[in-house]
């Protein structure tokens, strides 16, 4: 019995004892929480105000869009349709009432023939007096021209909706200055439309407007529950590290694109490969050491805590393959099937050594680690 209890004890001491030494592994610090900031509409990228490896703050700008703007065509009073900021539009937004009461359509027919006479300009001012006895006058300036054909808007004086009138280059009325002839029509409504969703009102219902002023912004996408800076800015939710900024000035995006992603400093993680001989002795929550590389000799442990493996080896996919069914040969002939149903295994010839799978390790972080530093990872075992 004694010469049988010293075999036992022997044996014991003759166990492989790498289960219990400490093993280290070259580490690296990783994101472990990551958020994307996206384009809450779609449009043009105005520009880009951070690069990577900068600190973006709760509410800093991270990028502008560009909106679609309209302009008020005429001057005028504006005339809101019953929408408001967020809703998605199609067609009206409002109308404008032009401060012209009048339109004349011309073209240079009874123009005087003169080189100076036979041309336009948009922008040019004008004259206008009633062809039957010239008593109805009035002043303007062409809005449109379209070969021998020209709008006129009357900015001053009295006309007839329907008459026809003279238009002169001076205020003479001499006959060596006239542009042509047109008829006068009462100045239509503007209708003024949208397409998208509208980003911002810039005018009020009843506001007079002079020609040029922006009226309103438009967006690509919905924007229910997203309420408008005016401005087409950007801003971060969350604040956090850029590691990717996938935006460009001049592109476009689509609503929900991303334009960068934000790692959380506070959440940073090391990563390390671990052989396949040790891979199924790691247990998540097994405590390790972390000694950042930075600090040389005089390095102090952190602590930190295992918090998952992966299941698939770094690098490519498995490089076991498993057939339970031989393919036939393209000859046609009969092949040997496996006897017994036994599943044929086929492995490469990689050394087990090189086969590693990466585990990541969850510390608490300082302000003195950065993205990319290096580490050793020290593991005593479970």
């Amino acid at each position: 019995m004694k010469r049988k209890a010293w075999l036992t004890v022997a044996a014991a001491l003759l166990l492989p004892v790498t289960a219990l030494a400490a093993e280290t592994f070259d580490g690296t610090v990783v994101a472990g929480v990551t958020t994307d900031v996206t384009a809450p509409f779609g449009g043009t990228v105005q520009s880009v105000s951070v690069r990577e490896g900068a600190y973006l703050a709760v509410g800093d700008v991270a990028a502008v869009l560009d909106t679609t703007k309209v302009y008020a065509p005429e001057d005028g009073t504006v005339h809101l349709a019953d929408v408001s900021e967020g809703d998605s539009v199609s067609g009206t937004v409002l109308t404008l009432s032009p401060v012209s009461r009048y339109t004349i359509y011309c073209d240079l027919t009874d123009a005087y023939q003169s080189p100076k006479t036979l041309y336009v300009q948009l922008g040019e001012q004008v004259y206008l007096q009633c062809v039957k006895d010239g008593s109805h006058q009035a002043m303007g300036v062409i809005t449109e021209v379209d070969g021998s054909s020209y709008t006129v808007t009357a900015t001053a004086g009295e006309l007839y909706v329907q008459e026809a009138v003279y238009v002169y280059r001076s205020t003479n009325d001499a006959a060596s200055s006239r542009l042509g002839k047109g008829v006068v029509n009462r100045a239509a409504t503007i209708n003024i439309s949208a397409n998208g969703s509208l980003w911002k009102l810039h005018v009020a219902d009843g506001e007079n407007v002079e020609r040029g002023q922006l009226l309103l912004e438009t967006v690509e996408g919905e924007l229910s529950g997203l309420e408008s800076s005016g401005t087409g800015e950007v801003k971060a939710e969350t604040g956090g590290i850029v590691t990717v900024v996938s935006a460009e000035a001049g592109h476009t995006v689509r609503q929900g694109e991303t334009l960068l992603t934000l790692a959380d400093p506070a959440a940073y993680e090391i990563a390390f490969s671990v052989s396949e001989e040790l891979v199924s002795q790691l247990q998540v929550g097994d405590p390790v050491s972390i000694y950042f590389s930075w600090q040389g000799s005089q390095a102090e442990p952190v602590q930190g805590t295992l918090l998952r493996v992966s299941y698939v080896q770094e690098g490519a996919e498995s490089s076991v393959s498993v057939s339970t069914e031989s393919e036939a040969p393209r000859d046609g002939t009969a092949q040997a099937q496996p006897s017994g149903g036994e599943t044929s295994i086929a492995s490469n010839d990689t050394a087990s050594e090189n086969v590693t799978y990466l585990a990541y390790a969850a510390f608490t972080p300082d302000e003195s680690v950065r993205l990319g530093m290096t580490v050793t990872v020290v593991w005593n075992g479970t």
